[in-house]
């Protein structure tokens, strides 16, 4: 009976329930087994997974709570299909966020989830929302009161809701009415990350000011490699993440441990899917593509049988759609490739082997353009240095430096290769430099490197820069790269060349020419490839600067030396 102690009993039950959301604020990972009934699924073999990702969130919003600073708030995956990325990291997130900061009088709490249609707002990401609230309910926990019941929207109170919304750009308004939000506790979320426009992630970027906890989750099955999404890897403040069906356990272990999710055999079907995914099955592994094994026999549909261990090469579908890569950006017109790069990002540092540090330096003067300074210690690459401007002094003090580290290192020999560009006075400094010519007793070479000019080997190249990159396409195979920056892998990856006709020594040859810089500028927003540059004058091998000579440390001193005793006279 409705009046009946064990009906005023339950009643009561579930008020407390749904008045207490606020003890999981340091428990996300408790209020979604707990009250939404989902148990998120780790990674395998090493590689994170649901359970992961939300622990790193959770982790993010304690250090908030506890007041630190620089905290990473950015959440941002790439996905495969069939892993639950919209279930639980947007749809769940968004009833754990919105239920589990209840703002106190003159605070707020706002919840912006969006995607770039509105049936993808609607009838997937709010229709997992609405799914979620149900079986929260029918464990006796009332999440998500005040949904509307035809809109992407819950209404608790005017500073406390959460709202789905389409990316119209209004008239060129869509950056305006995206941001003007700043809310106590701020959390927004992006599905199918990698459609929604630029100027929607600009506004939102806006947003995260003056909040006591804020959260931006970026979750998309990745088909490009030039979206602002992809762009967002690099920001500060984000944590990025690869979800794979290679480490999601039903595929790993053959049966259904995430209900739902994709299977092993569907995993298998789309290996021969040529049409839509598909990958072939290869001898050995590839570096230059994203080759994968299969742990497991796999049959064909004419009844072949692939062993474990089994190779394969996989098309641009089965990139974004089993394995959560974006396809690579070139069709063969670049030197070094997208597979090439994040291997050398995962290796393991080299060994020292030779007694020659390697600096690259590429000044820059104005503009978009940044000054780069990386170091190359046996196949190592660090980035040491960012200078905005033209100044010398800061270059050359840069370059010192990183010198200074190198002979920390136990190197005694130098290489510095400076762009010619704008680096006149730079190399002018670094070569009469009494600090710099201390550091290596077994010598310091300044190389001038005009980019326009003569390559070392002519009948391949058509200029001096080409061969550069080509270099960096020839070596990153051993290379280490410890720390880069934002823009190297595009700046490597995405630079294209082309074949043109050259006389080389009265001979008409094919050779290969990097696109100019003023085209890649074009192709990425006014961008200069200063990273590329840099990275490459680093890694470039000596042999090709041998019309150079090298400074003998000891005549450099008595040379100097003499000069400030003339100069005395």
């Amino acid at each position: 009976m409705p009046n009946s102690p064990a009906a005023a009993l339950s009643k009561a039950r579930r008020k407390a329930k749904r008045t207490d959301f606020r003890r999981y604020q340091r428990r996300m990972v408790d209020f979604f087994r707990e009250v939404l009934s989902i148990t998120p699924w780790s990674g395998e073999n090493g590689r994170p997974g649901q359970l992961e990702i939300l622990q790193d969130m959770q982790q993010s919003i304690c250090d908030q709570l506890d007041g630190k600073e620089n905290v990473p708030f950015i959440f941002l995956g790439e996905a495969a299909h069939g892993l639950g990325k919209t279930y639980v990291l947007e749809a769940g997130v968004l009833l754990y966020f919105h239920e589990c900061f209840p703002p106190a009088s003159g605070e707020s709490n706002m919840v912006i989830s969006t995607a770039p249609t509105s049936v993808q707002v609607n009838d997937l990401l709010w229709k997992d929302v609405r799914k979620l609230i149900e079986m929260a309910g029918e464990q006796g926990h009332r999440v998500g009161r005040g949904i509307l019941p035809s809109e992407a929207r819950i209404n608790k109170s005017g500073t406390h809701f959460a709202v789905g919304r389409t990316t119209s750009n209004s008239g060129g308004k869509g950056s305006e009415r995206s941001q003007g939000q700043h809310n106590t506790y701020q959390a927004t979320l992006f599905d199918e990350a990698e459609g929604v426009p630029d100027f929607f992630y600009s506004g939102m970027k806006r947003q995260f000011t003056g909040n006591r906890v804020k959260l931006w989750v970026l979750m998309a099955n990745p088909k490009t490699r030039t979206s602002q999404f992809q762009r967002m890897k690099t920001q500060v403040g984000v944590k990025a993440y690869r979800l794979s069906l290679l480490d999601f356990p039903n595929v790993v272990h053959g049966r259904e441990i995430v209900p739902g999710g994709t299977t092993r055999e569907t995993f298998n079907t789309w290996l021969f899917d040529y049409e839509e995914f598909g990958a072939h099955p290869a001898d050995g592994p590839d570096d230059k593509r994203y080759s994968f094994q299969t742990p497991w026999e796999v049959t064909a549909p004419d009844g072949r049988v692939f062993p474990p261990g089994q190779w394969w090469i996989p098309q641009r579908g089965f990139l974004y759609g089993a394995l959560g890569i974006p396809p690579e950006g070139g069709d063969g017109d670049t030197f070094v490739t997208n597979s090439q790069f994040e291997q050398a990002v995962q290796r393991s540092a080299r060994p020292k082997t030779t007694d020659l540090a390697k600096i690259g330096l590429d000044p820059a003067r104005f503009g978009k353009d940044s000054g780069k300074i990386y170091l190359d210690l046996d196949g190592n690459l660090t980035l040491e240095d960012t200078i905005q401007g033209g100044d010398t002094t800061r270059y050359v003090r840069g370059a010192i430096r990183a010198a200074e580290r190198a002979a920390e290192a136990g190197y005694t020999r130098l290489s510095v290769r400076v762009d010619a560009g704008y680096g006149g006075g730079v190399i002018d400094a670094l070569r009469a430099s009494l600090d710099l010519a201390a550091l290596f007793p077994e010598g310091v070479a300044v190389h001038e490197v005009h980019f326009g000019g003569n390559p070392h080997d002519q009948v391949r190249f058509a200029d001096r820069v080409t061969e550069l990159y080509a270099s960096v396409g020839d070596v990153i195979g051993a290379l280490s790269i410890t720390r880069g920056g934002q823009k190297l892998e595009e700046d490597l990856t995405d630079s294209k060349f082309r074949y043109v006709t050259k006389n080389v020594d009265d001979v008409r040859r094919e050779v290969k020419q990097l696109e100019s810089k003023d085209t890649f500028k074009k192709r990425h927003q006014g961008r200069s490839r200063d990273d590329g540059d840099g990275f490459a004058l680093a890694v470039v091998p000596e042999r090709i600067f041998i019309t150079e000579e090298v400074a003998d440390p000891v005549a450099m001193l008595a040379a100097l030396a003499a000069g400030a005793q003339a100069g005395r006279r």
